[in-house]
């Protein structure tokens, strides 16, 4: 699809959300959703009045918190005092949404301060899910505050920080879902969160997978890897889609098929070791900030690596 065709798409999904919220009961998520629309056809002004709109509505029952949004945009767009006045407001909310916390930590992802994404999600879970570390706790995958935990350890994992307590529940939580059996409807929900979902292989792992299984269809080296998923990534989000980073490890894929009884030389079986990894909450979102390392792991800032100008030429 096309830069315009692309655009023409957002705008259409953005208009017909506006028209559902006037009667579908779900006023300020459908606003919110329509904003994130506008921002990908590049209507800036129409972003901010998607957002506004919300605001007014917002009764605090709704999924989206329009408030910590409207705050991200404001951060997006270097409006960075109106955004720290509103975000301050909102921490001193102790009934806020799951939701606040995320888009509060991702407004200060923007601004490149990740101390203050880290202490609202570490906030967020105080309030929300106190005892999340306790390992007599019984949390599961569907409980509010949880997704906190995930968004926590993704940022961690990109400062290269070692695993804690918190990341340890997450695993528990996590495996205790699996041990329990998914049900269909939360792997469904979980999927649905996700518009395109690449798995990425580390340059060791992708050359010891093409060692092992030889007949998988697998780029011949890590660059040209790099290179197509970038590539996917981009027409993705051109095409107003979430994308999503799943990192494989060749033993991992290996215990996976050995779990499932499946085979490993069949690319269905790579297709559900990526939704595995997905379910598994060992994901993260693209693209990173531009001072972000890049999301091949090569530790470089992404605008150096992968999304360096003229990289792709998607």
């Amino acid at each position: 699809m096309s830069g315009d065709s692309s655009r023409e798409a957002a705008i259409a999904r953005a208009e017909e959300l506006e028209a559902d919220a006037e009667h579908s009961g779900e006023r300020t998520d459908d606003l919110v959703e329509a904003a994130s629309y506008w921002r990908n056809a590049h209507e800036p002004e129409r972003e901010r009045a998607a957002l506004l709109a919300a605001i007014d509505a917002d009764t605090g029952e709704s999924l989206f918190d329009p408030r910590a949004t409207y705050a991200e945009m404001l951060m997006r767009r270097g409006e960075r005092t109106a955004a720290d006045e509103l975000l301050d407001e909102l921490m001193g909310d102790l009934d806020a949404r799951e939701h606040t916390y995320i888009a509060a930590s991702a407004a200060y992802q923007h601004a490149g301060n990740t101390a203050a994404a880290l202490r609202w999600l570490d906030v967020g879970i105080g309030r929300l899910i106190p005892d999340a570390a306790d390992p007599d706790s019984e949390f599961t995958v569907d409980d509010k505050g949880v997704e906190l935990l995930r968004v926590r350890r993704e940022i961690r994992t990109d400062l290269g920080e070692q695993p804690d307590d918190l990341d340890r529940a997450l695993d528990m939580i996590s495996d205790a879902a699996f041990d329990r059996g998914l049900s269909e409807a939360f792997s469904e929900e979980v999927a649905n969160r996700h518009d395109v979902v690449v798995l990425h292989w580390p340059a060791g792992d992708l050359a010891e997978l093409r060692r092992r299984e030889p007949e998988l269809p697998l780029d011949r080296d890590h660059g040209a890897h790099r290179l197509e998923l970038q590539r996917e990534m981009l027409l993705a989000d051109r095409d107003g889609k979430r994308t999503t980073v799943v990192t494989g490890s060749a033993d991992g894929y290996a215990a996976f098929c050995a779990e499932v009884d499946l085979p490993n030389g069949d690319a269905g079986s790579l297709e559900q070791y990526r939704t595995d990894l997905l379910l598994r909450g060992e994901w993260r979102s693209w693209p990173p900030e531009r001072n972000a390392p890049c999301w091949c792991g090569s530790e470089r800032k992404y605008k150096k690596c992968c999304g360096a100008p003229g990289r792709t030429d998607a």
